[in-house]
């Protein structure tokens, strides 16, 4: 692929798309907005920066293999197995550095052969010692990289007899008969290399099955860190580590080994250590090609990075770097050629004579090689771009050669580009002499705004357009007819005598900062027909500040500008209902919150920019490398992105399709034209259609009539639909000239009949295009196979019409319609007026209607509620009115004011269109318009088949789906992947990468882009720049990120909670090893092969709910036992482990502990308790939702799933698609042995619905955000809800209800004292712990929303100062705290926008966690499920008062820097210093968040880990607190805006804060720390022991703490919580019980409990009739020691009596 022809036609394409995007009216404005954008090679486009060209050079070369092997006595063979002559220079020494036995870490680019690097050593060392057992081992972050290097040296040491094998999860248990292997160590023959890449045939040499590699250990294995895990723990393959001769451990891809990852893998390879001997020596080998820059001590960096991840001294590290092969010299007296005399038509010439984009290696001609290698210039361009630039600053170097000094700078540019389209095809020896890399950063149009001067109207795509003298206006256009507008939010400053205004200043320029009064719409031109703005209200704009005048005047009259020039503007009338003045359409409507019902923003979306610039990238590819990998830092937005580009991509296609397939001059049945489609799907094989091989051509053609109720008979896609742009028409069978009707007609009105056809069909027109259709499919219920299965896909807000003649009483829904209204204003009626005899119009439809019920035309429908009438599909016909060939033969009408097109002859010229008084004008079919090329011209358009890659995905699909991309047959063309696809996996030939967002490090940057181009080493990278500050701030300064500076990974050693998981897999590893074979049993019992042998008590598929769901068992008897016999052997490998980390690591992790010893023997089975124990309440859910769903026979999906989960439980299989039941695996998924940062989070949301059981994991923080109620989640090309929390499961948990008082910007637990009103705002709200639940499938992703959606909700949060200690330091006058391992509570307290409106929290049930829409709808299937489940009447106006707040709680580290006087003060320090972290820290928000404590009146920002433990970057944040501020500064101070924006502050995640945020005040807030000098950093000590759990006590009532201290001072056992009664005819929450002897006990007469509180007489005695005892104590007689003697005794007897 040459690049400079991509990127020239991709882009060009690109930018046509985005000018012709917003449909303006005004073709002024759209022309301006065209010659701003429009992309060409010599002069780019304002929205793409670059390119930034790279020239790929050659490596330094080294000795040959053969002498370095004579040199270093290395074994012969060697110059044999590996097939090059020579060594590259870094090669070299990476041999020398590792056969010395120095830990070695090699830094190379890629294609640099680092694997030949570190594999000679040990083919070298396996050679030389051919008895020796597992010698290496080889360990790869992912299994794809595993599989790569499997085959590499499954090629590469056949008939070496050096062995190796692959052990991951997919080496199976024994060898399987379907591989064939060579008999005898020998080299494959070139026909059996292909067997050999595709997997058929194995080498002799290669161990295949787990078998093998136990009975004879390899020299080589390769696996992934979460193997090794396995290996270290399971007794039959631990001796295959215990009895090695293990001498090289190899990680590549090292610079992934940071944050957790780092931590986790650091533990794995000391424990490792310890099962060798302590004199073994192991030299650790790393290889990356993007671990560190050279500059700043960037090789300083990596050996500190190697010593804490290796366990080896710094002293002892060697860092392996590339180096270049100089120019070659130019011969002495090299001339320079002439300059071309035309360049740019040169340029122009050789670009359009391409065929294709394929390089021309035939070219290789000696004499054109060797004039460009002696040109001078071609000499200086290889020199100037060895590192990324940018182009045009090297033609300052160009006029320094002879006859250019004088050249425009365009002729210079066109030369460049000349020697680059030369270099790149000319190919000596198969190679190109040029390699180029191109680097693209570009962006969509983001609010697109204008600027009046005194000479014309600007457009402005960014703030550097804008003329700061000039107020700057975000542009709006009217959804329906293109009109564009702006709004001016006002404060009203002067009134004239009636009161009414008479001047509006905007927002900002008087002192209140706010807007006082409602919102001004105006526009200045409505670009083609002036008529409509006759009657608008003409106003007076000054251009300079933005004040608006209701009467011309000479000068400004705001005082603060006083500038001549005002413009007249056309407003809209606030009485006018914000209606558009030109098609009359509503645009706002105001409330609560201002809402643009017809207006839209002058903005793209990410998802449309990416999928047409991905289709433009994949069609200018060569045939045998068109795919593209796209990359997203957000796994939801590659989700998304993945569904999103799919199925526009099919639209696109289908189009094109139907296109090409009606046939010329003639109509086609509309069920013909399905039946066509699916034919040429079906034997065409499309690759965008992944569903045609297995789909039943019936289903197929269902599928077909879908897309074409959606092209034809839907508003919702209508725009580019092939009827909107003029090439195919709709007619009617059955409108027949000859029927006596319209001769009829004719003579009675005298209009011709010709006339009355064509208004026949102009009516049929509007109900079809109003989705007024009859046709099966419309009314599909979700339910329905083809809804369920996404071959039909309903969009949100897709329903059907139905029409009468006559209106009914009343419509029972909105898609109702009548041809006759009762005012005579039906929109029917009313276009008719304009040209029709009046007296006859009513006759005339009623007739017409009956006609067309006699022809089949109208038919008898139904939707939703309402029936009616309706276009009958079957009677609808399809003509191609256009071809590309022959154009312009039909015409096409548009009417002058709302843009609709009709493209059939018209009755008249007045606009059908409801309330519209435009006038169709006759045009024609623009062959130019981008989306009529799309099916036109385009020709060899390729459709996009796009994948998810992300950890939604199971490990199994995602290498099936690798295999796939890799595959040049596949239909597969196109990867949306998260990070997980950035590391070295070969993915086949791949010439370009998109990044859907500016990635967060330049290291990721330079890994993502290295995907591309591995072959040729030449490439295209496009990078997309979103809103974020932090892309936009890169799209400006792209050289510092693909040039940036690269840290060395850092990741932190004290995190306890990582260090108990590791210790608990090094002490069961220590059992393994000394157990004697009468604990055999006790083993087994703690840990069985199967997870559910824990539960063998229990009757998974019997039909009674026998189990207490909340009832704690003990599962850690058998392994306390084991800890207790083992104390001693535990104790040493515990020393041996501890004794490799440094003693500041060690003095971190385990402050506050006396001894680390008797913590880890107390916590190990305490926390083996807690995962089973939720485990059980989990799979007991399950049991309880089955034997409900059977009781209401409700079969289907959900119970076969369920029942496939308890199945598996019961019957202890391992295989089963229901899910991964090894006990290993879950007890590495939930924390107890280490998961590699990928355990599942804290919250697990489950679907039912699906082929298969789909689990959504997230930590709590996130949980809190993703998991709401209301929150939309997309996976696997789906999109989910939350419907129901598993409360039930929670209800004895501390902490898991409570209460918050809640106000305007506090949030505090309620106390002991009761709420308190602080203001008049504040109310004690209900909360509850958000809990695994389940999702609801809300449908598919589709491209019916072109934007995710994402909820903002209003997250509060807590610390509870009950820390392992932390430390501290003074700022003039406030201080920066760290602490460690505290208690950190965050509380959502419901949907920004709706909490002004209906109060804060979710309506979701309290007893069971079912989830409920606030609609009206939802709140009466509220009341009726409270009625009908639990008993309680729920009055309407009471149904919001029942929401209840979410709240998590967790334990992280926290830092916190304050108090602040003011909460604006806080919130602009808060996201000044999270900018600067993201840039000193190179850590984004997925690794910490942040909120605002507010204690009586001063506020602390408080930032907290999510990451469970902490990774330990607040407190790096706390070490570098003075560089982050310096570089917040740094960042704030460039930029220019006004008071914030997305350059600087804001982000989407603030927008809370977007009013409060102001660049110049956040700069004074950093610039206090930077202007004094800290104090010293002051240690402050634990307020707990971590001997102690961190406490949560948000109880239901401080009362119950009381009676419960009460209960253990009597010495009365410790009673359940919270805990819930279902009984026949009653349930409720009890504040204490003991179950098993079935007594309750209420306290009451807190504020907690209102519904316990109105418990009447009839509770309690349904509760006695089923055996309970209850037991009622008034809170205020706690401290009577009457009655609590009297209630202690009572207990006591009843507790008593039930144990007898």
């Amino acid at each position: 692929m040459n690049p400079i022809i991509f990127a020239k036609n991709t882009f060009e394409g690109y930018t046509q798309f985005l000018s012709e995007l917003f449909n303006l009216r005004d073709p002024d404005f759209e022309a301006q907005l065209r010659r701003l954008i429009q992309y060409d090679l010599i002069h780019g486009s304002r929205l793409i920066r670059g390119p930034y060209l790279s020239l790929n050079r050659p490596f330094v070369e080294g000795k040959p293999l053969s002498e370095l092997a004579r040199e270093m006595t290395l074994h012969p063979s060697l110059s044999g197995i590996f097939d090059f002559d020579r060594l590259y220079r870094h090669q070299e020494e990476t041999v020398r550095s590792v056969l010395s036995g120095h830990p070695t870490i090699v830094s190379t680019g890629t294609g640099s052969g680092k694997t030949e690097a570190f594999l000679i050593p040990i083919v070298h060392e396996a050679k030389t010692r051919p008895s020796a057992r597992l010698q290496a081992i080889l360990l790869y972050p992912m299994n794809a990289l595993v599989n790569d290097q499997l085959l590499r040296l499954r090629k590469l040491l056949a008939g070496t007899g050096v062995s190796f094998a692959r052990y991951t999860g997919d080496t199976p248990e024994s060898s399987s008969t379907s591989l064939s292997r060579l008999k005898a160590s020998r080299r494959f023959s070139d026909s059996e290399l292909r067997d050999v890449s595709e997997g058929r045939l194995l080498p002799y040499e290669e161990r295949a099955s787990r078998e093998e590699i136990r009975a004879e250990p390899p020299n080589i294995l390769l696996t992934n860190y979460k193997q090794l895990e396995y290996l270290l723990i399971r007794n039959k393959d631990l001796s295959l580590l215990l009895n090695s001769d293990l001498r090289f451990v190899v990680l590549d891809e090292v610079h992934t080994y940071t944050g957790e990852l780092g931590s986790e893998v650091a533990c794995l390879l000391r424990r490792l250590r310890t099962l060798l001997p302590e004199d073994h020596k192991v030299t650790p080998i790393g290889t990356s090609a993007t671990i560190s820059s050279e500059e700043r001590g960037g090789i300083e960096q990596v050996k500190r990075f190697a010593s804490r991840l290796f366990a080896v001294p710094e002293s002892t590290v060697n860092v392996i770097i590339e180096s270049y092969e100089a120019l070659p010299a130019l011969p002495e007296g090299a001339a320079v050629p002439p300059p071309p005399v035309t360049p740019v038509d040169l340029l122009r010439q050789r670009l359009e004579s391409a065929e294709d984009n394929e390089l021309d290696f035939s070219r290789a001609i000696e004499d054109e090689t060797k004039s460009l290698m002696n040109n001078p210039i071609f000499h200086a361009l290889q020199r100037y771009f060895e590192k990324p630039a940018l182009i045009a600053p090297f033609l300052k170097t160009m006029r320094g050669f002879p006859s250019r000094e004088n050249r425009s700078e365009e002729d210079l540019l066109a030369e460049v580009y000349l020697y680059l389209l030369a270099g790149s095809s000319i190919a000596p020896n198969g190679q190109p002499l040029l390699r180029p890399k191109l680097h693209f950063f570009l962006k969509g149009i983001r609010d697109l705004a204008v600027q009046f001067t005194p000479f014309e109207r600007k457009l402005i795509l960014d703030e550097t357009d804008g003329d700061l003298a000039y107020r700057i206006w975000p542009a709006f256009n009217c959804n329906f007819c293109g009109q564009h507008y702006y709004i001016s939010d006002h404060n009203e400053v002067r009134l004239d005598s009636k009161g009414e205004a008479d001047l509006w200043v905007p927002q900002g320029e008087e002192d209140s900062e706010e807007a006082t009064g409602e919102p001004i719409l105006f526009t200045d031109s409505n670009g083609q027909n002036p008529s409509p703005f006759e009657e608008a209200l003409t106003v007076w704009l000054c251009p300079y500040c933005g004040t608006l005048h209701r009467s011309k005047a000479d000068r400004c009259e705001n005082p603060k500008c006083r500038q001549s020039g005002l413009i007249p503007v056309n407003r809209i009338d606030r009485k006018n209902d914000y209606r558009c003045l030109t098609c009359d359409r509503p645009l706002l409507k105001l409330g609560e919150t201002d809402e643009m019902t017809g207006l839209r923003s002058l903005s793209s979306s990410q998802a449309v920019d990416l999928m047409v610039l991905s289709e433009h990238a994949l069609n200018e590819a060569p045939e045998d490398r068109a795919k593209l990998l796209i990359f997203s830092d957000n796994r939801q937005e590659a989700s998304f992105l993945s569904g999103f580009i799919n199925e526009r991509s099919k639209r696109f296609l289908y189009r094109k399709l139907l296109y090409e397939t009606l046939p010329e001059g003639t109509a086609r049945d509309w069920e013909e034209a399905a039946a066509k489609l699916t034919q040429t799907v079906i034997e065409n094989r499309y690759p965008i259609e992944a569903d045609a091989s297995r789909l039943e051509p019936k289903t197929m053609l269902e599928k077909f009539r879908w897309f074409l109720i959606e092209e034809f008979a839907s508003k919702i896609f209508f725009r580019n639909s092939l009827e909107t742009l003029g090439l195919v028409r709709v007619e009617y069978r059955g409108l027949d000239r000859e029927d006596t009707f319209w001769s009829d007609w004719e003579k009675r009105i005298d209009v011709p009949r010709e006339k009355l056809l064509n208004a026949a069909g102009m009516i049929l027109d509007l109900m079809r295009r109003n989705t007024g259709l009859k046709s099966n499919l419309l009314n599909l219920k979700d339910s329905n196979p083809l809804v369920f299965r996404n071959i039909i896909r309903k969009p949100k807000y897709f329903h059907p019409f139905v029409y009468s003649l006559r209106a009914p009483d009343r419509w029972l829904n909105r898609n109702g319609k009548s041809w006759l209204a009762k005012n005579g204003r039906s929109s029917f009626q009313s276009w008719l007026r304009k040209w029709f005899p009046e007296e006859s119009i009513d006759d005339f439809l009623a007739g017409l209607w009956e006609h067309l019920i006699s022809k089949n035309l109208l038919q008898p429908t139904e939707n939703l509620r309402d029936s009616g009438f309706a276009v009958s599909e079957h009677q609808l016909l399809l003509v191609k009115t256009n071809d590309a060939k022959t154009p312009n033969e039909t015409p096409v009408y548009q009417c002058s004011v709302c843009a609709t097109r009709f493209n059939r002859e018209i009755a008249t010229a007045d606009c059908p269109s409801w309330r519209c008084q435009g006038r169709l004008e006759r045009t024609s079919v623009s062959y130019d318009d981008y989306a009529v090329k799309n099916y036109t011209v385009y020709l060899k358009k390729r459709p996009i088949n796009a994948s998810e890659h992300t950890g939604q995905v199971n490990s199994i699909q995602r290498e099936q789906i690798e295999k796939d991309f890799k595959n040049p047959d596949s239909r597969l063309n196109c990867i949306v992947a998260t990070p997980t696809l950035e590391l070295g996996v070969d993915i086949g030939k791949l010439d370009m990468v998109t990044m859907a967002n500016v990635p967060p490090t330049p290291a990721n940057y330079d890994q993502r882009a290295g995907r591309a181009g591995r072959r040729q080493r030449i490439a295209t990278v496009m990078v997309y720049c979103g809103k974020t500050a932090h892309d936009l701030y890169y799209y400006d300064n792209p050289p510092e990120m693909i040039r940036g500076e690269i840290q060395a990974p850092r990741f932190s050693l004290s995190n306890l909670p990582l260090i108990q998981k590791h210790l608990h897999s090094l002490w069961t590893t220590t059992l393994q090893q000394q157990l004697k074979e009468s604990d055999q049993p006790l083993f087994d019992n703690y840990l069985p092969r199967h997870i559910g042998r824990y539960f063998a008590q229990i009757d998974w598929l019997g039909l009674t709910p026998e189990e207490e769901i909340t009832k704690n068992e003990d599962y850690a008897t058998s392994l306390r036992s084991l800890l207790e016999k083992y104390e001693s052997a535990l104790r040493v490998a515990l020393n041996r482990f501890l004794n490799s980390f440094s003693l500041e690591d060690k003095r971190a992790f385990s402050g506050g502990i006396d001894s680390l010893m008797s913590f880890f023997i107390r916590e190990m089975p305490k926390e083996l308790n807690a995962i089973l124990n939720h485990l059980r309440k989990r799979y007991l859910t399950m049991k309880r939702e089955r034997i409900h769903l059977l009781t209401t026979d409700s079969y289907g999906t959900k119970i076969r799933l369920i029942g496939e989960v308890l199945k598996a439980l019961k019957e202890e299989s391992l295989a089963t698609r229901a899910g991964d039941y090894y006990t290993l695996s879950v007890l590495s998924e939930y924390g107890f042995f280490p998961g590699y940062a990928l355990q599942k989070g804290s919250m697990v949301m489950v679907n039912f619905e699906e082929d298969a059981i789909i689990e959504i994991d997230r930590p709590y923080a996130l949980a809190l955000r993703e998991f709401a109620p209301v929150s939309r989640i997309y996976a696997l090309g789906k999109r989910f809800t939350p419907s129901k929390y598993h409360m039930d499961t929670l209800s004895g948990f501390e902490g898991f209800v409570g209460q918050f008082l809640v106000g305007t910007e506090t949030i505090e637990p309620v106390n002991k004292t009761g709420p308190r009103y602080e203001q008049p705002g504040d109310c004690v709200s209900e909360s509850a712990h958000i809990c695994d639940g389940n999702l609801k499938r809300e449908g598919s992703i589709g491209d019916d929303e072109n934007r995710r959606s994402i909820v903002s909700y209003d997250i509060r949060g807590l610390v509870q100062d009950y820390h392992l200690g932390g430390k501290t330091r003074e700022f003039a006058g406030r201080a920066v705290t760290f602490c460690r391992k505290d208690r950190i509570t965050l509380v959502n307290t419901g949907i920004k926008k709706r909490i002004a409106k209906s109060g804060y929290g979710f309506l979701v049930c309290n007893e069971d966690g079912t989830v409920f829409s606030e609609t009206a709808a939802g709140q009466k299937e509220y009341q009726r499920h409270m009625d009908k489940l639990y008993h309680r009447k729920v009055p309407k106006d009471d149904v919001l008062k029942q929401k209840l707040l979410l709240h998590a709680h967790f334990v992280s580290d926290w830092l916190s820097f304050g108090p602040f006087e003011t909460r604006n003060e806080a919130i602009n320090w808060m996201e000044a210093f999270r900018l600067g972290m993201e840039f000193v820290l190179e850590n984004g928000k997925e690794s910490w968040d942040s909120f605002i404590m507010t204690k009586g009146v001063t506020y602390s920002p408080i930032f907290f880990e999510t990451v469970p433990g902490g990774t330990g970057i607040l407190e790096l944040a706390f070490d570098a607190f003075e560089e982050i501020h310096q570089r917040s500064i740094k960042h704030l101070s460039g930029c220019d805006c006004a008071s914030a924006c997305y350059k600087c502050l804001k982000t989407y995640w603030n927008q809370a804060y977007h009013t409060v945020l102001n660049r110049e005040a956040a700069i004074v807030c950093m610039q206090e720390v930077v202007g004094h000098r800290g104090g010293a950093v002051i240690e402050i000590p634990a307020k707990r022991a971590l001997i102690e759990e961190p406490q949560c006590r948000e109880t239901e009532s401080p009362a119950e703490d009381a009676f419960e201290q009460i209960l253990a001072r009597y010495g009365l056992p410790q009673p359940i919580r919270q805990y819930v009664v279902k009984e026949p005819g009653v349930s409720t929450r009890v504040d204490f019980a003991y179950p098993q002897e079935k007594i309750l006990i209420y306290i009451d007469g807190d504020a907690y409990h209102e519904n316990r509180k109105a418990l009447d007489k009839r509770q309690q005695i349904l509760l006695e009739q089923s055996g309970y005892r209850v037991e009622r104590i008034p809170a205020k007689e706690l401290d009577d020691q009457i009655v609590i003697e009297d209630t202690i005794r009572k207990i006591s007897t009843w507790l008593s009596n039930r144990s007898e």
